[in-house]
């Protein structure tokens, strides 16, 4: 992507901006590695470029956050003069066609004044917006990690000159990690009750935050990268409470190629799984599944390894001056809605699965029926999942046919749940298509935790139907499209 691509998107809908179009439908995305660009996709096939930031004069733009209901965007940038390649730019993009330029922000030490020690780089910020009035700044990947918890309005009011006193300013508490990790995604989990706390007179409800490091070499040749819980109930003097990894010997990972360790997390709060699960992308081990009802104590209930494919890529390590290389599948990215639904995609060009829980982790949900699911539900045409076990299904376009995805599909255009063009284009392509049932055995399967990973691709629980690759993409100005089969 170093040439235009966008590693990372946001995306906002015109009719909750302040100021944007109720037309248009806009997608924040890196550009290449030096700028920021803002393009209305409310016609997939033919998205229009509104504007771009920094247009060549940015380096190692990354993981940006959009606050869609105020407009306010912390960008992921190496402006100009500063000593790191990544530190925070703060737009009000409320107005997609106007950006309005806030402050530039980071740590001290980060400046272009400053000299002496370099605190590690920014990765991503994490806002709740104005009713919490707070936002968490994760920064280091792999190393020297730290997370700062920040007075949103202190930090978009405050003195912007990047002084020491002005970038201290906003922050309220920070969390010093281990020279041996870093912190990749911070995720909070605010005013959370704790069961085994129920009878206590106070502190029975607590704030977290968890913490997803990133392992970055091959074949195990780094300290392993884990995901961490804090409790930051007093934020002032936040602390680690418990962490979590996915066990190695369940699956040989250090030898199966690529990267082995956490990435990150899903970042949606939708209440079906906020405070419940969390989904951490494990790169050759996968998605990992956590219960996180208790973060004192946060256990697996679940995991999917996608198969290899023909797409697959291989991943090398240097041996005796030579490579020697792997085909691994390395689950990179990992997104979920508000219907339940588990989005996943891979580092080494497999594509992107579509995965639904059922059996203990859906129950752990509560997960929505699926009145609006375009995905087919579990079925009598399937057997029975254990109560242990979480099984997803993959969408495939054919699917769209199903009699309840209509109805429901017909039912949200009626109510402007979907914008007018969307729907007559979804309604033509979904009975254009013949319904197809679930197949005997379902889909791939997401297995109980504790149970042997088996080698990717050649699972006996791989049933069809299969993945769908991801094929056919395109550029169109800059931008990149996926269409599926």
């Amino acid at each position: 992507y170093e040439a235009g691509g966008g590693q990372m998107v946001r995306v906002c809908d015109g009719r909750a901006l302040p100021k944007g179009n109720a037309n248009a439908v806009y997608m924040l995305r890196t550009f290449g590695g030096k700028a920021h660009e803002i393009w209305d996709v409310a016609d997939p096939a033919r998205p229009v470029l509104i504007t771009r930031i920094g247009d060549g004069e940015l380096r190692d733009t990354h993981k940006n956050w959009w606050e869609c209901d105020a407009g306010i965007a912390y960008l992921v940038s190496g402006a100009p003069g500063w000593r790191v390649p990544r530190m925070t730019q703060i737009y009000d993009l409320s107005d997609p066609a106007q950006p309005v330029k806030i402050r530039d922000f980071g740590l001290h030490g980060q400046d272009p004044a400053s000299t002496g020690f370099i605190p590690m780089y920014l990765h991503g910020a994490f806002s709740l917006g104005a009713s919490t009035n707070r936002v968490y700044m994760g920064y280091g990947t792999n190393k020297d990690g730290l997370v700062t918890v920040l007075d949103r309005e202190k930090l978009l009011k405050g003195p912007a000159e990047p002084t020491k006193e002005n970038l201290q300013y906003p922050e309220i508490g920070r969390i010093t990690l281990s020279a041996l990790m870093g912190a990749h995604t911070v995720f909070p989990m605010l005013r959370m009750p704790v069961a085994e706390f129920d009878n206590e007179s106070d502190g029975k409800v607590r704030d977290f935050l968890m913490i997803v490091n990133e392992e970055i070499v091959n074949e195990c040749r780094e300290p392993r990268q884990m995901v961490w819980f804090a409790d930051i109930t007093v934020e002032a003097t936040p602390m680690i409470i418990s962490n979590w990894t996915a066990p190695e010997k369940s699956g040989n990972f250090c030898q199966r190629g690529g990267r082995f360790g956490a990435h990150s997390s899903n970042e949606s709060i939708a209440p079906v799984f906020y405070k419940k699960l969390a989904m951490i992308t494990y790169f050759n081990a996968g998605l990992r599944v956590l219960d996180v009802r208790n973060p004192y104590q946060p256990k697996e209930v679940g995991y999917f390894i996608p198969p290899i494919t023909e797409m697959t890529d291989k991943r090398c390590v240097k041996i005796d001056g030579k490579d020697r290389c792997k085909t691994a599948i390395q689950t990179n990215n990992v997104e979920t809605d508000g219907r339940g639904y588990i989005y996943i995609v891979d580092r080494a060009n497999t594509g992107m699965h579509i995965l639904e829980l059922t059996g203990e982790a859906r129950a752990i949900a509560s997960a929505p029926s699926n009145r609006s699911s375009p995905i087919a539900p579990a079925s009598s045409t399937r057997p029975s999942a254990s109560t242990t076990s979480s099984v997803p299904t993959l969408m495939t376009r054919r699917s769209m046919a199903s009699s309840n995805f209509m109805a429901a599909l017909r039912s949200d255009c009626a109510g402007g749940e979907i914008r007018e063009p969307d729907c007559k284009r979804l309604l033509a392509t979904s009975q254009s298509q013949p319904p197809r049932r679930a197949q005997q055995g379902g889909g791939p399967r997401i297995s109980p935790a504790g149970s042997p990973a088996r080698e990717s691709g050649r699972r006996s629980d791989i049933a069809a139907p299969r993945p769908v690759p991801v094929s056919g993409a395109s550029r169109t100005a800059g931008a990149t499209r996926f269409a599926f089969p």
